[in-house]
């Protein structure tokens, strides 16, 4: 065995037994580990080889790392399932809903998932997907008030792929209170756009660049039957994952949020936001940031 991987597979281990001493999560639950595969002839390349050759790339960092993605639908499953093969470390997925028929042609389940809640099922779906001994917890709840503060405990980075805004709104308010960094993303119901924002741990939060969003907070919204395919959910997912890396480990990120249009009527959009003025999610912390209204 590697030294990389005895060390990660000791840390694993560690962590495991930490999050089952000192959980006390009420809702169903199931954990689920990759395996971890070292291939047969020692001088040949590992599973991380070709990544870790990336410029900035750290797959050790990204093995000690523990992420929550909130919402398993098609951007959750494409994400999770980079994540695990990547080797993130451990990734928490909470979802209240169950797996349907419609959700076969673009998320990432199978038959056999059908009316099974859905966080557990893509946990073990994701685990499977995996060769460097990650683990991937399902967590059948959703993100609420109720369940906010045990789901992120000793979490490193949060990602919401849900398309409700009042549960994007309470994730906002409650990432940046606990200090921890939150990337949001979403697609149109054309599926021909998409956009992905990265809430750090200071600076403009999801509601200086959405205000509508921010206006959602402690509201209740329905379910949408909304339509949706998987090429728009696969190219947003890719950014997702690359803004991810950069909150763990030296991969260069210049910007804060991005647009991606697939028929190519307008640029695709890049920018660094900043903070609006009296928003309600952020406003009263800004100046703990340094500037009331950011630059």
């Amino acid at each position: 065995m590697s030294q990389f991987a005895f060390q990660w597979k000791s840390k694993a281990v560690m962590w495991r037994k930490s999050m089952k001493m000192s959980s006390n999560w009420t809702w169903p639950t199931a954990e689920f580990q990759s395996r971890f595969i070292e291939p047969k002839d020692p001088q040949e390349p590992g599973v991380a080889d070709r990544q870790d050759k990336v410029d900035g790339f750290d797959t050790a960092a990204l093995g000690q790392a523990s992420l929550l993605m909130i919402g398993a639908g098609g951007l959750g499953g494409e994400i999770v399932r980079g994540l695990s093969r990547k080797g993130a470390g451990a990734v928490h997925i909470c979802d209240h809903d169950v797996v349907e028929v419609s959700n076969l042609n673009r998320q990432h389940f199978y038959e056999s998932d059908l009316y099974q809640p859905k966080a557990i099922r893509l946990a073990k779906n994701a685990a499977r997907e995996g060769h460097l001994g990650g683990v991937c917890v399902g967590h059948y709840v959703g993100f609420d008030d109720g369940s906010a503060a045990e789901l992120a405990r000793d979490i490193d980075v949060a990602v919401v792929g849900v398309d409700n805004n009042s549960t994007r709104a309470l994730a906002s308010r409650f990432f940046r209170r606990k200090g921890i960094p939150v990337v949001f993303t979403a697609v149109n119901e054309a599926s021909d756009y998409g956009w992905v924002f990265v809430q750090e741990v200071s600076g403009p939060c999801l509601g200086c660049v959405f205000p509508r969003t921010a206006a959602a907070l402690g509201q209740r919204e329905p379910c949408r039957l909304s339509p949706a395919v998987l090429d728009i959910i696969r190219v947003v997912s890719g950014l997702v994952l690359y803004a991810v890396d950069s909150l763990i480990m030296p991969r260069g990120r210049r910007w804060t949020f991005r647009e991606v249009n697939l028929v190519g009527g307008a640029p695709d959009c890049v920018v660094t936001t900043s903070f609006r003025p009296g928003c309600v999610l952020c406003g009263g912390l800004a100046e703990l940031e340094g500037g009331a209204n950011g630059p």
